[in-house]
């Protein structure tokens, strides 16, 4: 929820824009595009090599369908879960809604309007929560978090076996620890893996840059 509030307010801001003749509506598609894109891919496949190099079942069998998106597809013909990978199909349908929405950027700003008509709405004590500043973090390492949360707990498991401890899932116990070990890995990864692949978003803004102010206006050049 947190990361399509954010998501919303980007394409309402584009709509926006594109309204005012800003810019042509390719162009906002095509940042968009590119800012997704550079969200998602990077962590999506280190959490693929990750698995492949750790053998994490079932990463070497199921690699081809993971790498294409199609999860989805794999889980549905087959009739069988894929373990730790098996959260992906959500990430799966969003390429393959992104994929087959290309050049619409009119759906895409329908849906964002729709979707913001109904967080306006959200005032008073909702309205102070989605703005505090703790969640609003959240909100900005929320797709981490979801990447890596399901691969957290078969670890712990193994962890633990190994030291002789206990550990049984599902349970509250287990519940806070594999969600605060996900938060931290997130925070990490939002950290110390991401800003370079954030940085290079700066490349693609959905405002055009202001121009650059002179420090001295009132020089005149004289020829």
């Amino acid at each position: 929820m947190l990361s399509g509030f954010l998501i919303t307010g980007i394409l309402l801001d584009s709509r926006r824009m594109a309204e005012e003749g800003q810019r042509s509506p390719f162009f906002y598609i095509r940042q968009f595009y590119i800012q997704r894109f550079l969200r998602i891919f990077p962590i999506y496949y280190l959490a693929i090599i990750i698995g492949l190099v750790i053998n994490l079942p079932p990463a070497r069998e199921i690699w081809l369908w993971l790498v294409t998106y199609t999860s989805n597809i794999y889980i549905t013909l087959n009739n069988t879960w894929i373990g730790s990978f098996g959260h992906f199909w959500t990430l799966a349908v969003e390429e393959q809604f992104y994929f087959f929405t290309l050049g619409d950027l009119g759906t895409a700003m329908m849906f964002a309007w729709l979707i913001g008509e109904a967080l306006s709405g959200f005032k008073g004590p909702i309205g102070r929560l989605l703005e505090f500043k703790p969640l609003i973090y959240l909100g900005k390492i929320t797709y981490d978090i979801y990447v890596y949360h399901n691969f957290v707990p078969p670890i712990l498991v193994a962890i633990f076996e190994r030291l002789g401890i206990p550990f049984h899932t599902p349970g509250f116990i287990s519940f806070i620890i594999s969600g605060t070990i996900s938060v931290l890995i997130a925070s990490l990864s939002w950290h110390l893996f991401e800003p370079p692949i954030n940085n290079l978003k700066n490349r693609f803004p959905y405002a055009a840059r202001p121009a650059a102010i002179s420090p001295f206006p009132d020089l005149v050049k004289v020829e």
